[in-house]
C-alpha cells in the first residue's frame, strides 16, 4: 500500500440557504482492486472507446462555459457537463450524489434559461448519472458537448495543468486550476478508479467538468480531500457507463 489520503465527498445540500458537505470518505490508496468493472475493461480494450469529435476546432477557455450547467434536484445543487446530444435531447453527465431527488431535476443553462431534466440512467457501481433535457425546451442558449481527444486523454500525466469549470455561483462561473497528481488511482472509499488532482474545490463543484490546457474533457469532479486535493471520475469510466446506458 503506497499511501493514503483522507477525502470528503463534494455534496451541496440546499435547505433554504445553500450549505453543507456530504458523502464522507476516509482514504484513497494506490492499490488497484482485484476486479474492475468489466464494462470499463471492454471500453479500454476497444478502439470504439475513443470515438472522438476530432473535427472540432480548438477551443479557447471561454468556450468551455457553454459545456457546463447547473443542476438543482430537490434540496441539492451541483454542476453538470454537456456530454453529448441526440436529434431531440441534450445529454448531461454529473455525479449521482448531486441528485437529492432523481424525480425532481432542473437544469440551468444560464442565469435566465433552464429546463426540466430527466434522470435517464443512474450507474450502480459508480457515482455517475446521465440526465437528458428535451432540446425543444432549451431556447436562446448556445450549448456545446464537451470536446474529447484520444491523444490528450492517453498522454495525460502527473504534473499536467488542468482546469475545473463548475456552476455553484452561476453557470460556468466557478473556475479552479491545478495539476494532475495521479492519473489512475483506486479509491477504497469511492470504490472506483479516479484521477487525483492537486487542487482545491468547494461544495457545489461536484459534477463540474475537468479540462486540460487545450480544453479537452477529462472527467467530472466527484470528491475533495481535507488536504486540498480533488478526485475526478475519468472520461473512460463515463464512456463505459454511457455504453451501459445505451445497451439497456
Amino acid at each position: 500500500m503506497k499511501g493514503k489520503k483522507t477525502i470528503v465527498g463534494v455534496l451541496l445540500t440546499v435547505l433554504g440557504i445553500l450549505s453543507g458537505i456530504g458523502c464522507a470518505m476516509k482514504q484513497v490508496t494506490t492499490d488497484s482492486p482485484e476486479e474492475t468493472s468489466q464494462t470499463v475493461q471492454d471500453a479500454e480494450e476497444t478502439d470504439e472507446a475513443f470515438s472522438y469529435a476530432s473535427d472540432h476546432e480548438e477551443k479557447e477557455p471561454g468556450d468551455l462555459e457553454t459545456m457546463v450547467v447547473q443542476i438543482i434536484s430537490g434540496s441539492g445543487m451541483g454542476s453538470g457537463v454537456v456530454y453529448g446530444e441526440t436529434e431531440n435531447e441534450w445529454i448531461i453527465v454529473t455525479t449521482g450524489h448531486v441528485l437529492d431527488d432523481p424525480n425532481r431535476i432542473y437544469v440551468r443553462f444560464s442565469r435566465e434559461a433552464g429546463a426540466e431534466g430527466h434522470c435517464d440512467y443512474l450507474a450502480t457501481d459508480s457515482d455517475l448519472v446521465f440526465v437528458t433535457v428535451k432540446k425543444e425546451t432549451v431556447t436562446n442558449v448556445a450549448l456545446k458537448p464537451v470536446r474529447i481527444e484520444k491523444e490528450a486523454y492517453d498522454h495525460l500525466q502527473s504534473g499536467d495543468y488542468v482546469r475545473i469549470i463548475a456552476s455553484y455561483n452561476g453557470v460556468g462561473e466557478d473556475v479552479a486550476e491545478g495539476y494532475v497528481k495521479d492519473v489512475w488511482i483506486y479509491s477504497q472509499d469511492l470504490q472506483e478508479m479516479v484521477i487525483w488532482l492537486d487542487m482545491e474545490c468547494f461544495p457545489g463543484m461536484s459534477g463540474g467538468g475537468v479540462f486540460d490546457s487545450g480544453g479537452n474533457f477529462l472527467g467530472v469532479v466527484c470528491a475533495i480531500s481535507d488536504a486540498g486535493e480533488t478526485a475526478v471520475i475519468p472520461y473512460l469510466t463515463i464512456y463505459a457507463k454511457d455504453l451501459e446506458r445505451e445497451k439497456r
